[in-house]
């Protein structure tokens, strides 16, 4: 069913894309990754050679009713300032799943059943999967070279979690008139 799924929407960004001349088929996550000519705009650093999932940290601010989620990715040579964007959402969850399991080893860390998450984001699993790709498109964007661990997931079990350890998730306070 995923992969059908898959197929559909590859076959309809291509027909979308030939048309505007905007899209290309990208056939795995390393295809991601930016081009010499992509430059992360808001990207504070110059390390960006070596940037990679591991080294990154990601700091949350979020609204009390979860409506507005910033996001931002530090990493030794500086900051990466993602901004608030809707699909943030899948990983604010992840992220709370990964910080509530930190009693478990960290292999063991986070890992959730995607019927779970689904019901925690009261969603399909086309809207799961377009917001997956979007923050990695995101991430890659910016200069992530393998933006595509973002999501890990365990093969056969259709569990995923959130490939990010150091995490931080700060609440917003409401604004007093």
């Amino acid at each position: 069913m995923a992969n059908l799924f898959a197929q559909r929407v590859s076959s309809e960004l291509e027909r979308a894309g030939s048309s505007a001349g905007n899209w290309r088929r990208l056939d795995s996550p390393a295809e991601l990754a930016p081009g010499p000519d992509q430059a992360g705009a808001d990207v504070a650093g110059n390390n960006r050679a070596e940037l990679t999932i591991s080294a990154l940290s990601l700091c949350f601010s979020v609204s009390h009713d979860e409506e507005y989620i910033e996001l931002r990715a530090l990493h030794p040579g500086g900051t990466i300032d993602l901004k608030a964007r809707a699909h943030h959402y899948v990983l604010l969850l992840l992220a709370r799943i990964r910080l509530a399991s930190r009693a478990l080893p960290p292999d063991e860390q986070g890992w959730v059943h995607q019927e779970v998450l689904l019901n925690q984001m009261r969603t399909d699993t086309s809207r799961l999967y377009i917001d997956i790709y979007r923050v990695r498109r995101q991430l890659a964007a910016a200069g992530v070279h393998d933006a595509g661990n973002i999501i890990e997931r365990r093969p056969g079990t259709r569990r995923l979690r959130l490939g990010v350890a150091r995490l931080e998730i700060h609440e917003i306070p409401d604004a007093v008139p």
